[in-house]
């Protein structure tokens, strides 16, 4: 079971709301919606208020959370694969894993949708870097575009937001 469902399992059985366990432990009602519906992994202070909150052992909700961390590895996978500039790992992890990965859906349309605009800017410039005009855009575009890869990947891994910078949506929510 996932630590989202496990909490909002154990929030249901004491009736509380996701407002009444906000209340609770301090922590704002949209968290604990991204919390339940597995967006996020709640950090250390915020497991301990709402074990304690829950009136449940840290040990419970730590055997349950390290569930996930299988899940975080597969989401993490998705951005990373970015750095390989073809955008067949991130489409492949995401048709593998949708369905079992809570959220995996919105990581990889992101990191597909910056891959893309990335492959917009580097194919036509490689084509034309054969007349040797835009050899520095080129290289540009793929050190920005690997740096931006990697801050988001590290972001995912510390449970943070991500931003891709991307103009053009190409993938539709």
């Amino acid at each position: 079971m996932k630590s989202g469902k496990y909490i909002r399992e154990q929030r249901l059985k004491l009736g509380m709301t996701q407002e009444d366990l906000g209340i609770k432990t301090g922590i704002s009602t949209r968290l604990i919606q991204r919390i339940e519906n597995g967006e996020v992994i709640p950090r250390s202070d915020s497991l301990h208020k709402i074990a304690k909150a829950l009136s449940i052992s840290l040990e419970e909700l730590n055997e349950e959370i390290s569930d996930s961390g299988a899940d975080q590895m597969w989401i993490t996978a998705v951005h990373l694969s970015g750095l390989l500039f073809i955008v067949i790992p991130s489409i492949l992890i995401w048709n593998l894993k949708k369905r079992s990965i809570p959220g995996i859906e919105t990581h990889a349309r992101d990191s597909i949708n910056f891959q893309l605009n990335l492959l917009l800017i580097i194919v036509p410039c490689g084509i034309l870097a054969i007349l040797v005009i835009t050899i520095p855009i080129l290289v540009i575009t793929a050190i920005v575009g690997s740096f931006i890869i990697i801050i988001n990947t590290i972001r995912v891994l510390l449970h943070l937001d991500y931003h891709y910078p991307v103009a053009f949506h190409i993938l539709k929510k």
